[in-house]
């Protein structure tokens, strides 16, 4: 129970109202050869009316040992293009997914997409990481900017375990029957939780923090400017402050629509202060002038050392057993591409016990 997460939002229970309505309109002819019948409103024959809901409305518990194991599964791609299987496939080819469950609590678990290779341990801290990662490619369907800015959930790294832990509201917590030191599943659907972030942990351990002006440390000096921009999408320019100089002195005065293009005639790039990787870049967020509701760096930093935010850039996947296997859904808050690097929903993810 280390890491159970709970979290403290309530959800509303809204009552399910079934409103039967039977109407029959038996019109009688006065003086006519024969009455006809008009059907108003519902026409449910007896028998419907009195069959039970096929599904309960009551709440109910599923023991968390239903869910143990170890499962191999695959996913629908439910917006593959023309011609494909509907299969999910990782940039490898593999359709696999593998979860590991075979804690008896189920409270964690591991995560494994694809059978590519897991990335080697990261050595520079000057490069980004994986060698070989482009984020501008990764973060975007084209490369229509050389620099990547982006605070989505990254797609999975093959062949890395990602840690999946339990994840349960506080509104859902009930004790199994058998044991106190575990509890069952609420309705049946267990919500596993994992940090897309992950696999990059040992790289931003590997990070010296920097001070930046707002008082928050990074791990690359502070981007006076936002962006860092970039020729090649290898190497990256970070600028000091923009050269106003050449504006009207009143220019701060002036209504938006009439200073814009103003600004945009008088205004000059600021001296370049330095250059770095742009991977790096991306993983470090040092903008100072990027709010960080907008983007957010991979690493975290404080005063002594780097690290993965793990409550950033998560990924949830929730589980039903279904008595043969498991059945599942990837969350919103979960990134894969497709084929051609678009960022993409995947259906259902039905998974066989192995073991």
């Amino acid at each position: 129970m280390n890491n159970l997460t709970c979290s403290l939002a309530k959800r509303h229970v809204r009552s399910l109202v079934h409103l039967p309505c039977v109407v029959l309109g038996v019109l009688i002819g006065v003086g006519c050869e024969s009455a006809e019948t008009h059907h108003l409103g519902l026409t449910n024959t007896a028998q419907d009316l009195e069959s039970e809901p096929t599904e309960s409305t009551e709440p109910f518990f599923t023991d968390s040992a239903a869910f143990a194991g170890l499962w191999i599964g695959q996913a629908e791609s439910p917006l593959a293009s023309e011609g494909s299987d509907g299969v999910y496939r990782f940039p490898s080819g593999s359709t696999q997914i593998l979860l590991d469950l075979r804690d008896p609590m189920v409270y964690e678990g591991k995560l494994t997409f694809g059978e590519g290779e897991a990335p080697p341990p990261p050595t520079d801290p000057d490069v980004g990481y994986p060698v070989g990662v482009n984020y501008a490619d990764l973060m975007q369907y084209q490369n229509v900017a050389r620099v990547a800015v982006n605070s989505n959930p990254l797609p999975p790294f093959e062949g890395f375990a990602y840690q999946a832990s339990r994840r349960i509201p506080i509104d859902e917590l009930q004790f199994s029957e058998e044991s106190t030191d575990y509890f069952d599943v609420a309705d049946g659907v267990l919500t596993l939780e994992f940090s897309t972030s992950e696999p990059l942990q040992p790289w931003c351990a590997l990070q010296t923090p920097i001070a930046g002006s707002n008082g928050h440390f990074d791990c690359a000096p502070p981007f006076a400017e936002g962006i860092p921009q970039s020729e090649d999408g290898v190497t990256c320019s970070y600028f000091g402050p923009l050269d106003n100089s050449q504006c009207p002195a009143n220019i701060d005065e002036l209504p938006s629509e009439e200073a814009a293009p103003i600004i945009t005639a008088c205004q000059r790039p600021g001296p370049v202060l330095g250059s770095l990787d742009c991977n790096k870049a991306f993983l470090c967020d040092a903008s100072d002038a990027l709010p960080t509701a907008h983007f957010r760096g991979v690493c975290e930093c404080d005063a002594t050392e780097c690290f993965v935010d793990a409550a950033e850039r998560t990924g949830t996947l929730s589980l039903r057993h279904d008595g043969e296997g498991l059945t599942g859904v990837f969350g919103a808050d979960a990134a894969f591409h497709n084929e051609r690097g678009l960022f993409i929903r995947l259906g259902t993810v039905r998974f066989q016990r192995v073991k």
